[in-house]
C-alpha cells in the first residue's frame, strides 16, 4: 500500500534511516575584474575627504584660536624659580598654557606644581588651576616644561602664572 506523500507521518519525513541528500558546495567565488578600481577609487576618495577635513579643521581653529596676554610674572629677588617661556592659548572653550621655567636653586625641587590664575579686567582671579610639573625633581639651574588647561572665561582678558609647591608657599 502506497501513500502520497502529503499522507506520510511527519516523523518520516526527516527520519534518519531515510538518506538525506546533501547539499552541494558553492561554487568559488571569482574576484569581479573592476574590484580592485573600485578600491583604488574609494580609497582615494577618503584621503582626499581627510585631507579636506584636515585643511578645514585647521582654518576653522585657527580663527578662534588667539593668545591671551600674560600679566607680568611677580618675581620676587629670593625667587626659587624664574618664568623663562610662556604662552596663554584660547580655543574652544579653554585656555592651554605652555612654557617652561628655571630652578634658580643650588638644591633640586620636588613636587613642583604650575598654577594658572585667569584674571578679569581690575586683575581679580577669575579661576585658578593647578597641575604637577612632569619634570621631577628640577635639578639645580635646570629648565623644565609644563602645560596647564584652563576652562575659559569670557571675562578673563589676562593669566598669571605662578609656581609653588603642594604644601609650600609660592616659589616665585
Amino acid at each position: 500500500m502506497n501513500l502520497p506523500a502529503f499522507a506520510s507521518p511527519i516523523w518520516a519525513e526527516k527520519s534518519p534511516t531515510q538518506p538525506q541528500p546533501h547539499p552541494k558546495p558553492p561554487a568559488p567565488r571569482q574576484p569581479k575584474p573592476h574590484r580592485p578600481l573600485r578600491l583604488l577609487v574609494f580609497s582615494f576618495t577618503v584621503l582626499v575627504a581627510l585631507e579636506a577635513g584636515v585643511v578645514l579643521d585647521q582654518k576653522v581653529f585657527q580663527l578662534h584660536a588667539s593668545l591671551l596676554p600674560l600679566s607680568a610674572p611677580s618675581t620676587t629677588p629670593n625667587a626659587s624659580v624664574r618664568l623663562c617661556t610662556a604662552e596663554a592659548k584660547r580655543q574652544e572653550g579653554f585656555v592651554s598654557v605652555t612654557g617652561s621655567f628655571q630652578n634658580l636653586t643650588p638644591y633640586p625641587l620636588h613636587h613642583v606644581q604650575a598654577v594658572v590664575e585667569l584674571l578679569d579686567s581690575k586683575g581679580l582671579p577669575l579661576d585658578v588651576e593647578t597641575a604637577p610639573i612632569v619634570l621631577d625633581p628640577v635639578l639645580p639651574y635646570q629648565k623644565a616644561p609644563f602645560h596647564i588647561i584652563v576652562e575659559d572665561s569670557r571675562y578673563a582678558v589676562s593669566c598669571r602664572i605662578r609656581f609653588r609647591t603642594p604644601f609650600g608657599p609660592m616659589l616665585d
